[in-house]
């Protein structure tokens, strides 16, 4: 059991490194005219990955150029979007080759743009 739960968070880990080397060399898209951000129906609370998944992430991303400002946003969002274990479930489908979805893209651009 231990060991089921260590290789998910390495997992976990290697997808939030790969995300933000996306957001860290892809091009930034351009300025979109501000759009209101529509308000949420349900006030869901944020999801928080184990402390080793974080310092795991943090401490890779951080080897891989990210700065602790754009590595710190990126996990906050997707602690905020999802569990670990869909978090989990979407790394499996990306690894598969399938495109990474809209959401997630625009977490990257604005940490990114939030960084600057």
């Amino acid at each position: 059991m231990r060991r089921a739960i260590f290789t998910r968070q390495r997992r976990v880990t290697a997808f939030l490194v790969m995300l933000l080397g996306t957001a860290c060399t892809a091009p930034l898209p351009p300025s979109p005219t501000p759009v209101p951000t529509p308000v949420p129906t349900a006030t869901v609370a944020p999801t928080r990955y184990p402390a080793d998944v974080v310092q795991n992430f943090m401490n890779a991303c951080q080897r891989s150029g990210g700065t602790q400002a754009i590595c710190g946003c990126v996990l906050d969002h997707v602690q905020t979007r999802y569990t670990v274990q869909e978090f989990s479930r979407l790394e499996v489908q990306l690894a598969s080759g399938q495109q990474m979805p809209q959401d997630l893209l625009n977490i990257l651009a604005d940490c990114r743009v939030s960084a600057r």
